[in-house]
C-alpha cells in the first residue's frame, strides 16, 4: 500500500479531523464554530497542496480527499437546509408583523 509522507499525513489527518468536527458542529447548528474551523481548514489545505504529491502517493491522497469531500458535501447540505429554515422563519415573522400592523390599524 502506498504511504503518504509524514508531514503530509499529519496535515491530511488534521484536515479530516477538522472536517469531521465541522460536520458535528453543523449538526448542532453552531455556525460560528463551523466558520472558524473552515478558515483553519483552508489554511491547512493550502499547506497540504503546496507540497508536491508523488505518483506513489497519488492514489492514497485521492482516496483521502474524496473522503473529506464527502463529509464537506454533507456540511453544505446542512448549511442549505439551515438557510432555508431561516428564510422561512423570516417570512413567518414578516407575516406576523404585517398581521399585527393590520390589526393595530383596525383599532
Amino acid at each position: 500500500m502506498d504511504s503518504i509522507e509524514s508531514h503530509r499525513q499529519q496535515l491530511i489527518d488534521q484536515i479530516l479531523l477538522i472536517t469531521k468536527d465541522m460536520l458535528a458542529m453543523a449538526k448542532q447548528t453552531d455556525w460560528d464554530t463551523v466558520i472558524k474551523n473552515e478558515n483553519n481548514r483552508q489554511s491547512l489545505l493550502k499547506k497540504f497542496f503546496s507540497i508536491e504529491i508523488s505518483n506513489d502517493e497519488l492514489s492514497q491522497v485521492t482516496l483521502m480527499i474524496k473522503n473529506i469531500m464527502c463529509i464537506h458535501h454533507e456540511i453544505i447540505q446542512m448549511v442549505n437546509l439551515s438557510k432555508n429554515q431561516m428564510r422561512e422563519d423570516v417570512r413567518s415573522i414578516n407575516c406576523a408583523q404585517r398581521a399585527l400592523k393590520a390589526y393595530a390599524e383596525l383599532l
